[in-house]
């Protein structure tokens, strides 16, 4: 285990059940714009599986309750829509896939309620920015201040900053409220793209 999601393991350790949830669905939604690009630049794939496994996850906060057959119905079409690298000549695929991953894991957690799973969330959304900062940077494999350039770019340093602050958030919570979860929402949303779907464009698609 790397140090920020040993970090990330840490400030989580003591959440309750929905209040990881809540992490993972914000997670989520921040991903799902990357995944709509490369299904509709290719002309594959179902994005409406994911806004549905989103709409599993808030329902669940809100009744503490889900039917286990939607969960794996939900897992079945996202798995159905993940993209094999093999099949696509272009790099939106890798994005996809750790998107699609994210979501997996998502669902993942709240059937086995496995912190695996949460730590997962975290790990692939960090990879995914990671990966992006390389491209879009043109970065050297071998470069010798690699990481020092990763970290220091500001699509890193937002990502962190915002899964720190919306743990933070998340942390103060008692129950769950639907206020609660539309103000957190509304903090998620005004930390921007996870990754910038305009510079995916340019890289890919010009």
């Amino acid at each position: 285990m790397d140090l920020y999601i040993s970090e990330i393991s840490n400030l989580v350790q003591h959440f309750q059940v929905p209040q990881l949830v809540f992490l993972n669905v914000l997670t989520c939604e921040k991903v799902l714009p990357v995944y709509s690009l490369f299904s509709e630049y290719n002309s594959w794939g179902k994005k409406e599986a994911l806004e549905e496994a989103i709409l599993l996850q808030y329902q669940y906060l809100q009744t503490y309750t889900f039917s286990e057959l939607e969960i794996e119905n939900t897992l079945e079409d996202i798995e159905t829509v993940t993209p094999d690298l093999d099949m696509f000549d272009n790099g939106l695929a890798s994005y996809a896939l750790d998107s699609c991953i994210i979501f997996i894991e998502s669902l993942n957690f709240l059937q086995t309620k496995n912190m695996d799973a949460v730590l997962n969330v975290a790990s692939y959304a960090r990879d995914l920015v990671d990966m992006f900062v390389q491209e879009k940077n043109d970065l050297a494999p071998n470069d010798n201040h690699l990481e020092l350039k990763i970290q220091s770019d500001v699509f890193m340093k937002k990502e962190i900053e915002r899964y720190h602050e919306v743990i933070k958030r998340i942390q103060s919570l008692g129950n769950i409220s639907r206020q609660n979860i539309d103000e957190i929402r509304t903090l998620n949303l005004q930390f921007g793209e996870i990754i910038s779907v305009e510079i995916l464009n340019d890289l890919y698609l010009d």
